[in-house]
């Protein structure tokens, strides 16, 4: 084997592999984790009960391309240990945000609020009946939607949004259930959750611009090549 085989152990078309199919589509999704961990917003979903836009890796990768994924994280084992990490982490959170909305749906506190805010006079002055911000939904299902507002710390949300004039209208009162004992060190432990994996979402993102630059000069590929496909 000669010395220039051993020296350079990829070519050009692996690197620009890696680039539009790890590396790229890595950096933009974290990107927006880290907007939404940085503004404590879970992107938790009542239903189905998920992270929307908090995900493992592999998740990130578009269809198909797992392949190119496991080779990059075997020639860079920092990463791959990183991405560990995260998975692991993004586990953690999900659990967190299923308890917190456990221990909110749970405390006497949200039904509380809930039945102060939507009687019939409350409702008068919103226009709005039970009926048409929660279509369909029977009352434990109508305190869902609320409690996924409350653990996402969501500001005023858009009026397609059937519930928007209830939450918009009575935020801060719903709010106010996160400082209820039953509920207080749940949502704490999610904080907790949410900036630990912040910390290794900036070391990942840190990690994998420092590769692509490297790989950017040593291969002669741009780091973000002009042929790259387009992924959403």
């Amino acid at each position: 084997m000669s010395s220039d085989s051993v020296e350079k152990r990829f070519g050009e078309k692996i690197v620009t592999a890696w680039f539009d199919t790890v590396i790229n589509p890595t950096l933009r999704a974290l990107s927006l984790e880290q907007q939404r961990l940085s503004k404590k917003s879970w992107t938790w979903q009542f239903i189905p009960g998920r992270l929307e836009s908090i995900r493992c890796v592999s998740q990130m990768i578009p269809v198909g391309y797992a392949p190119n994924l496991e080779q990059f994280k075997k020639y860079h084992p920092a990463i791959s240990e990183n991405i560990t990490f995260h998975d692991d982490q993004v586990a953690q959170l999900f659990v967190a945000c299923k308890n917190l909305e456990r221990a909110i749906l749970e405390s006497d506190e949200l039904r509380e609020v809930f039945a102060r805010v939507t009687t019939d006079e409350a409702l008068s002055e919103l226009g709005k009946s039970l009926r048409d911000m929660f279509v369909g939904a029977e009352e434990s299902e109508r305190l869902g939607w609320i409690a996924q507002e409350i653990i996402n710390g969501a500001g005023e949300i858009p009026s397609y949004f059937n519930h928007s004039p209830l939450w918009n209208r009575r935020r801060d009162e719903f709010m106010r259930v996160l400082d209820h004992p039953q509920v207080s060190e749940t949502k704490a432990l999610t904080d907790r959750a949410g900036e630990k994996l912040l910390q290794t979402v900036n070391r990942l993102i840190e990690l994998l611009n420092d590769t692509r630059d490297q790989l950017s000069l040593e291969y002669d590929v741009p780091p973000v090549p002009t042929a790259s496909m387009v992924v959403a």
